[in-house]
């Protein structure tokens, strides 16, 4: 049986009665004995656009494998370049014989205006009207399991698990230059459930060495609850290296990156923030105020309880201070205590 060859000439593709998804498609598919050939197939996501998507594979009665070449493809504010690779396979379901479709989806030398995008990697199954997400990873430090229902009202049953990361370099990519509201470096788990359009979200994170608002942190444990786009984090601990806070927030993650798009509350632990400035008790009768007023430059202020301080010598007079780092460890501090002035070079080691 000799090949049949059918030519693209502005060609469109669609799912059912919805818009076409991809437009201007333009190649050749060849009809074999083994299935359809897809050679040179070009196109588009916009009418009237440059093609920039290249698509090429085989599909047979079993099996359908594409690959798709993104060569700039412009999709709103993005410029995309990578590589897809899809594979399915249709079989046998061995326990009750029903139908089902496996299938991988992965891509490489992915690049997101002009910055390196992490790789995507994924295996599933589709069977009785459900995506079943074996492992959908997003480089190491992100992967994705659970249940998706195909048809309304598309309830999910998803687990996403943070291993070592950075979320807001990701989060950079999609948004403004400007800095996001948090960084870090996360592990934990969230559980997504229910309507995907507002799904339930809950979870708990580990962060260390990271940011919130403007409040620098060592560690943070974080839980996480409420219905997307609107997560609140409540009964969640902040730390720092001479004082703890209990914080509770909103994020609106469909305002993400802009000002309003997250509200912060502390509560007292070992200390609290008022108006930018830290206070914390040290000693049993001694309060430590502090304000970081520029890089590496702190005001603080040392006082005492006046009805333990009295009569208590020297040691509890209170002390005005100026600090600045001038590299590494060490500390250049101004201190003034009444009519006394003391300039010192400070090391701090810990033990």
């Amino acid at each position: 049986l000799r090949n049949f060859v059918f030519t693209l000439e502005d060609g469109q593709f669609s799912l059912g009665n919805n818009l076409p998804l991809i437009k201007n498609l333009q190649g050749r598919i060849l009809l074999s004995q083994n299935g359809l050939i897809f050679e040179d197939i070009k196109a588009s996501l916009k009418e009237n656009s440059q093609n920039a998507l290249n698509i090429y594979g085989e599909l047979s009665e079993d099996r359908l494998c594409l690959t798709a070449n993104l060569e700039h493809l412009k999709i709103e504010n993005f410029d995309v370049l990578s590589n897809l690779s899809l594979t399915l396979n249709k079989g046998l379901n061995l326990q009750d014989g029903t139908q089902k479709v496996s299938g991988t989806l992965k891509t490489y030398g992915s690049v997101i205006n002009k910055r390196p995008f992490p790789e995507l990697s994924s295996s599933f199954e589709i069977r009785d009207g459900r995506l079943r997400i074996l492992s959908f990873s997003l480089g190491d430090n992100y992967n994705l399991r659970g249940i998706v229902n195909l048809s309304a009202p598309f309830d999910a049953d998803l687990s996403l698990n943070f291993y070592q990361a950075v979320p807001s370099e990701l989060i950079a990519q999609f948004s403004s230059p400007e800095q996001p509201d948090f960084s870090g470096l996360f592990n934990g788990l969230i559980k997504i459930t229910g309507n995907l359009t507002e799904p339930k979200v809950e979870g708990y994170l580990e962060v260390n060495h990271g940011r919130i608002g403007e409040l620098d942190f060592v560690s943070a444990d974080i839980n996480i609850k409420g219905r997307y786009p609107k997560i609140s984090i409540v009964d969640s601990r902040i730390c720092r290296e001479d004082d703890s806070f209990i914080m509770e927030a909103e994020i609106d993650f469909s305002e993400l990156g802009q000002q309003d798009s997250l509200s912060l509350r502390f509560k007292p632990d070992k200390g609290i923030l008022w108006q930018g400035w830290d206070i914390t008790r040290r000693r049993e009768n001694q309060v430590h105020i502090s304000k970081n007023i520029a890089d590496g430059i702190k005001v603080t202020f040392d006082t005492f309880m006046e009805d333990e301080s009295e009569n208590c010598g020297d040691n509890y007079i209170n002390e005005l201070g100026l600090e600045y780092r001038i590299f590494g460890d060490k500390l250049l501090k101004l201190r003034l205590r009444k009519e006394e002035e003391i300039l010192g070079l400070e090391r701090r080691v810990r033990f």
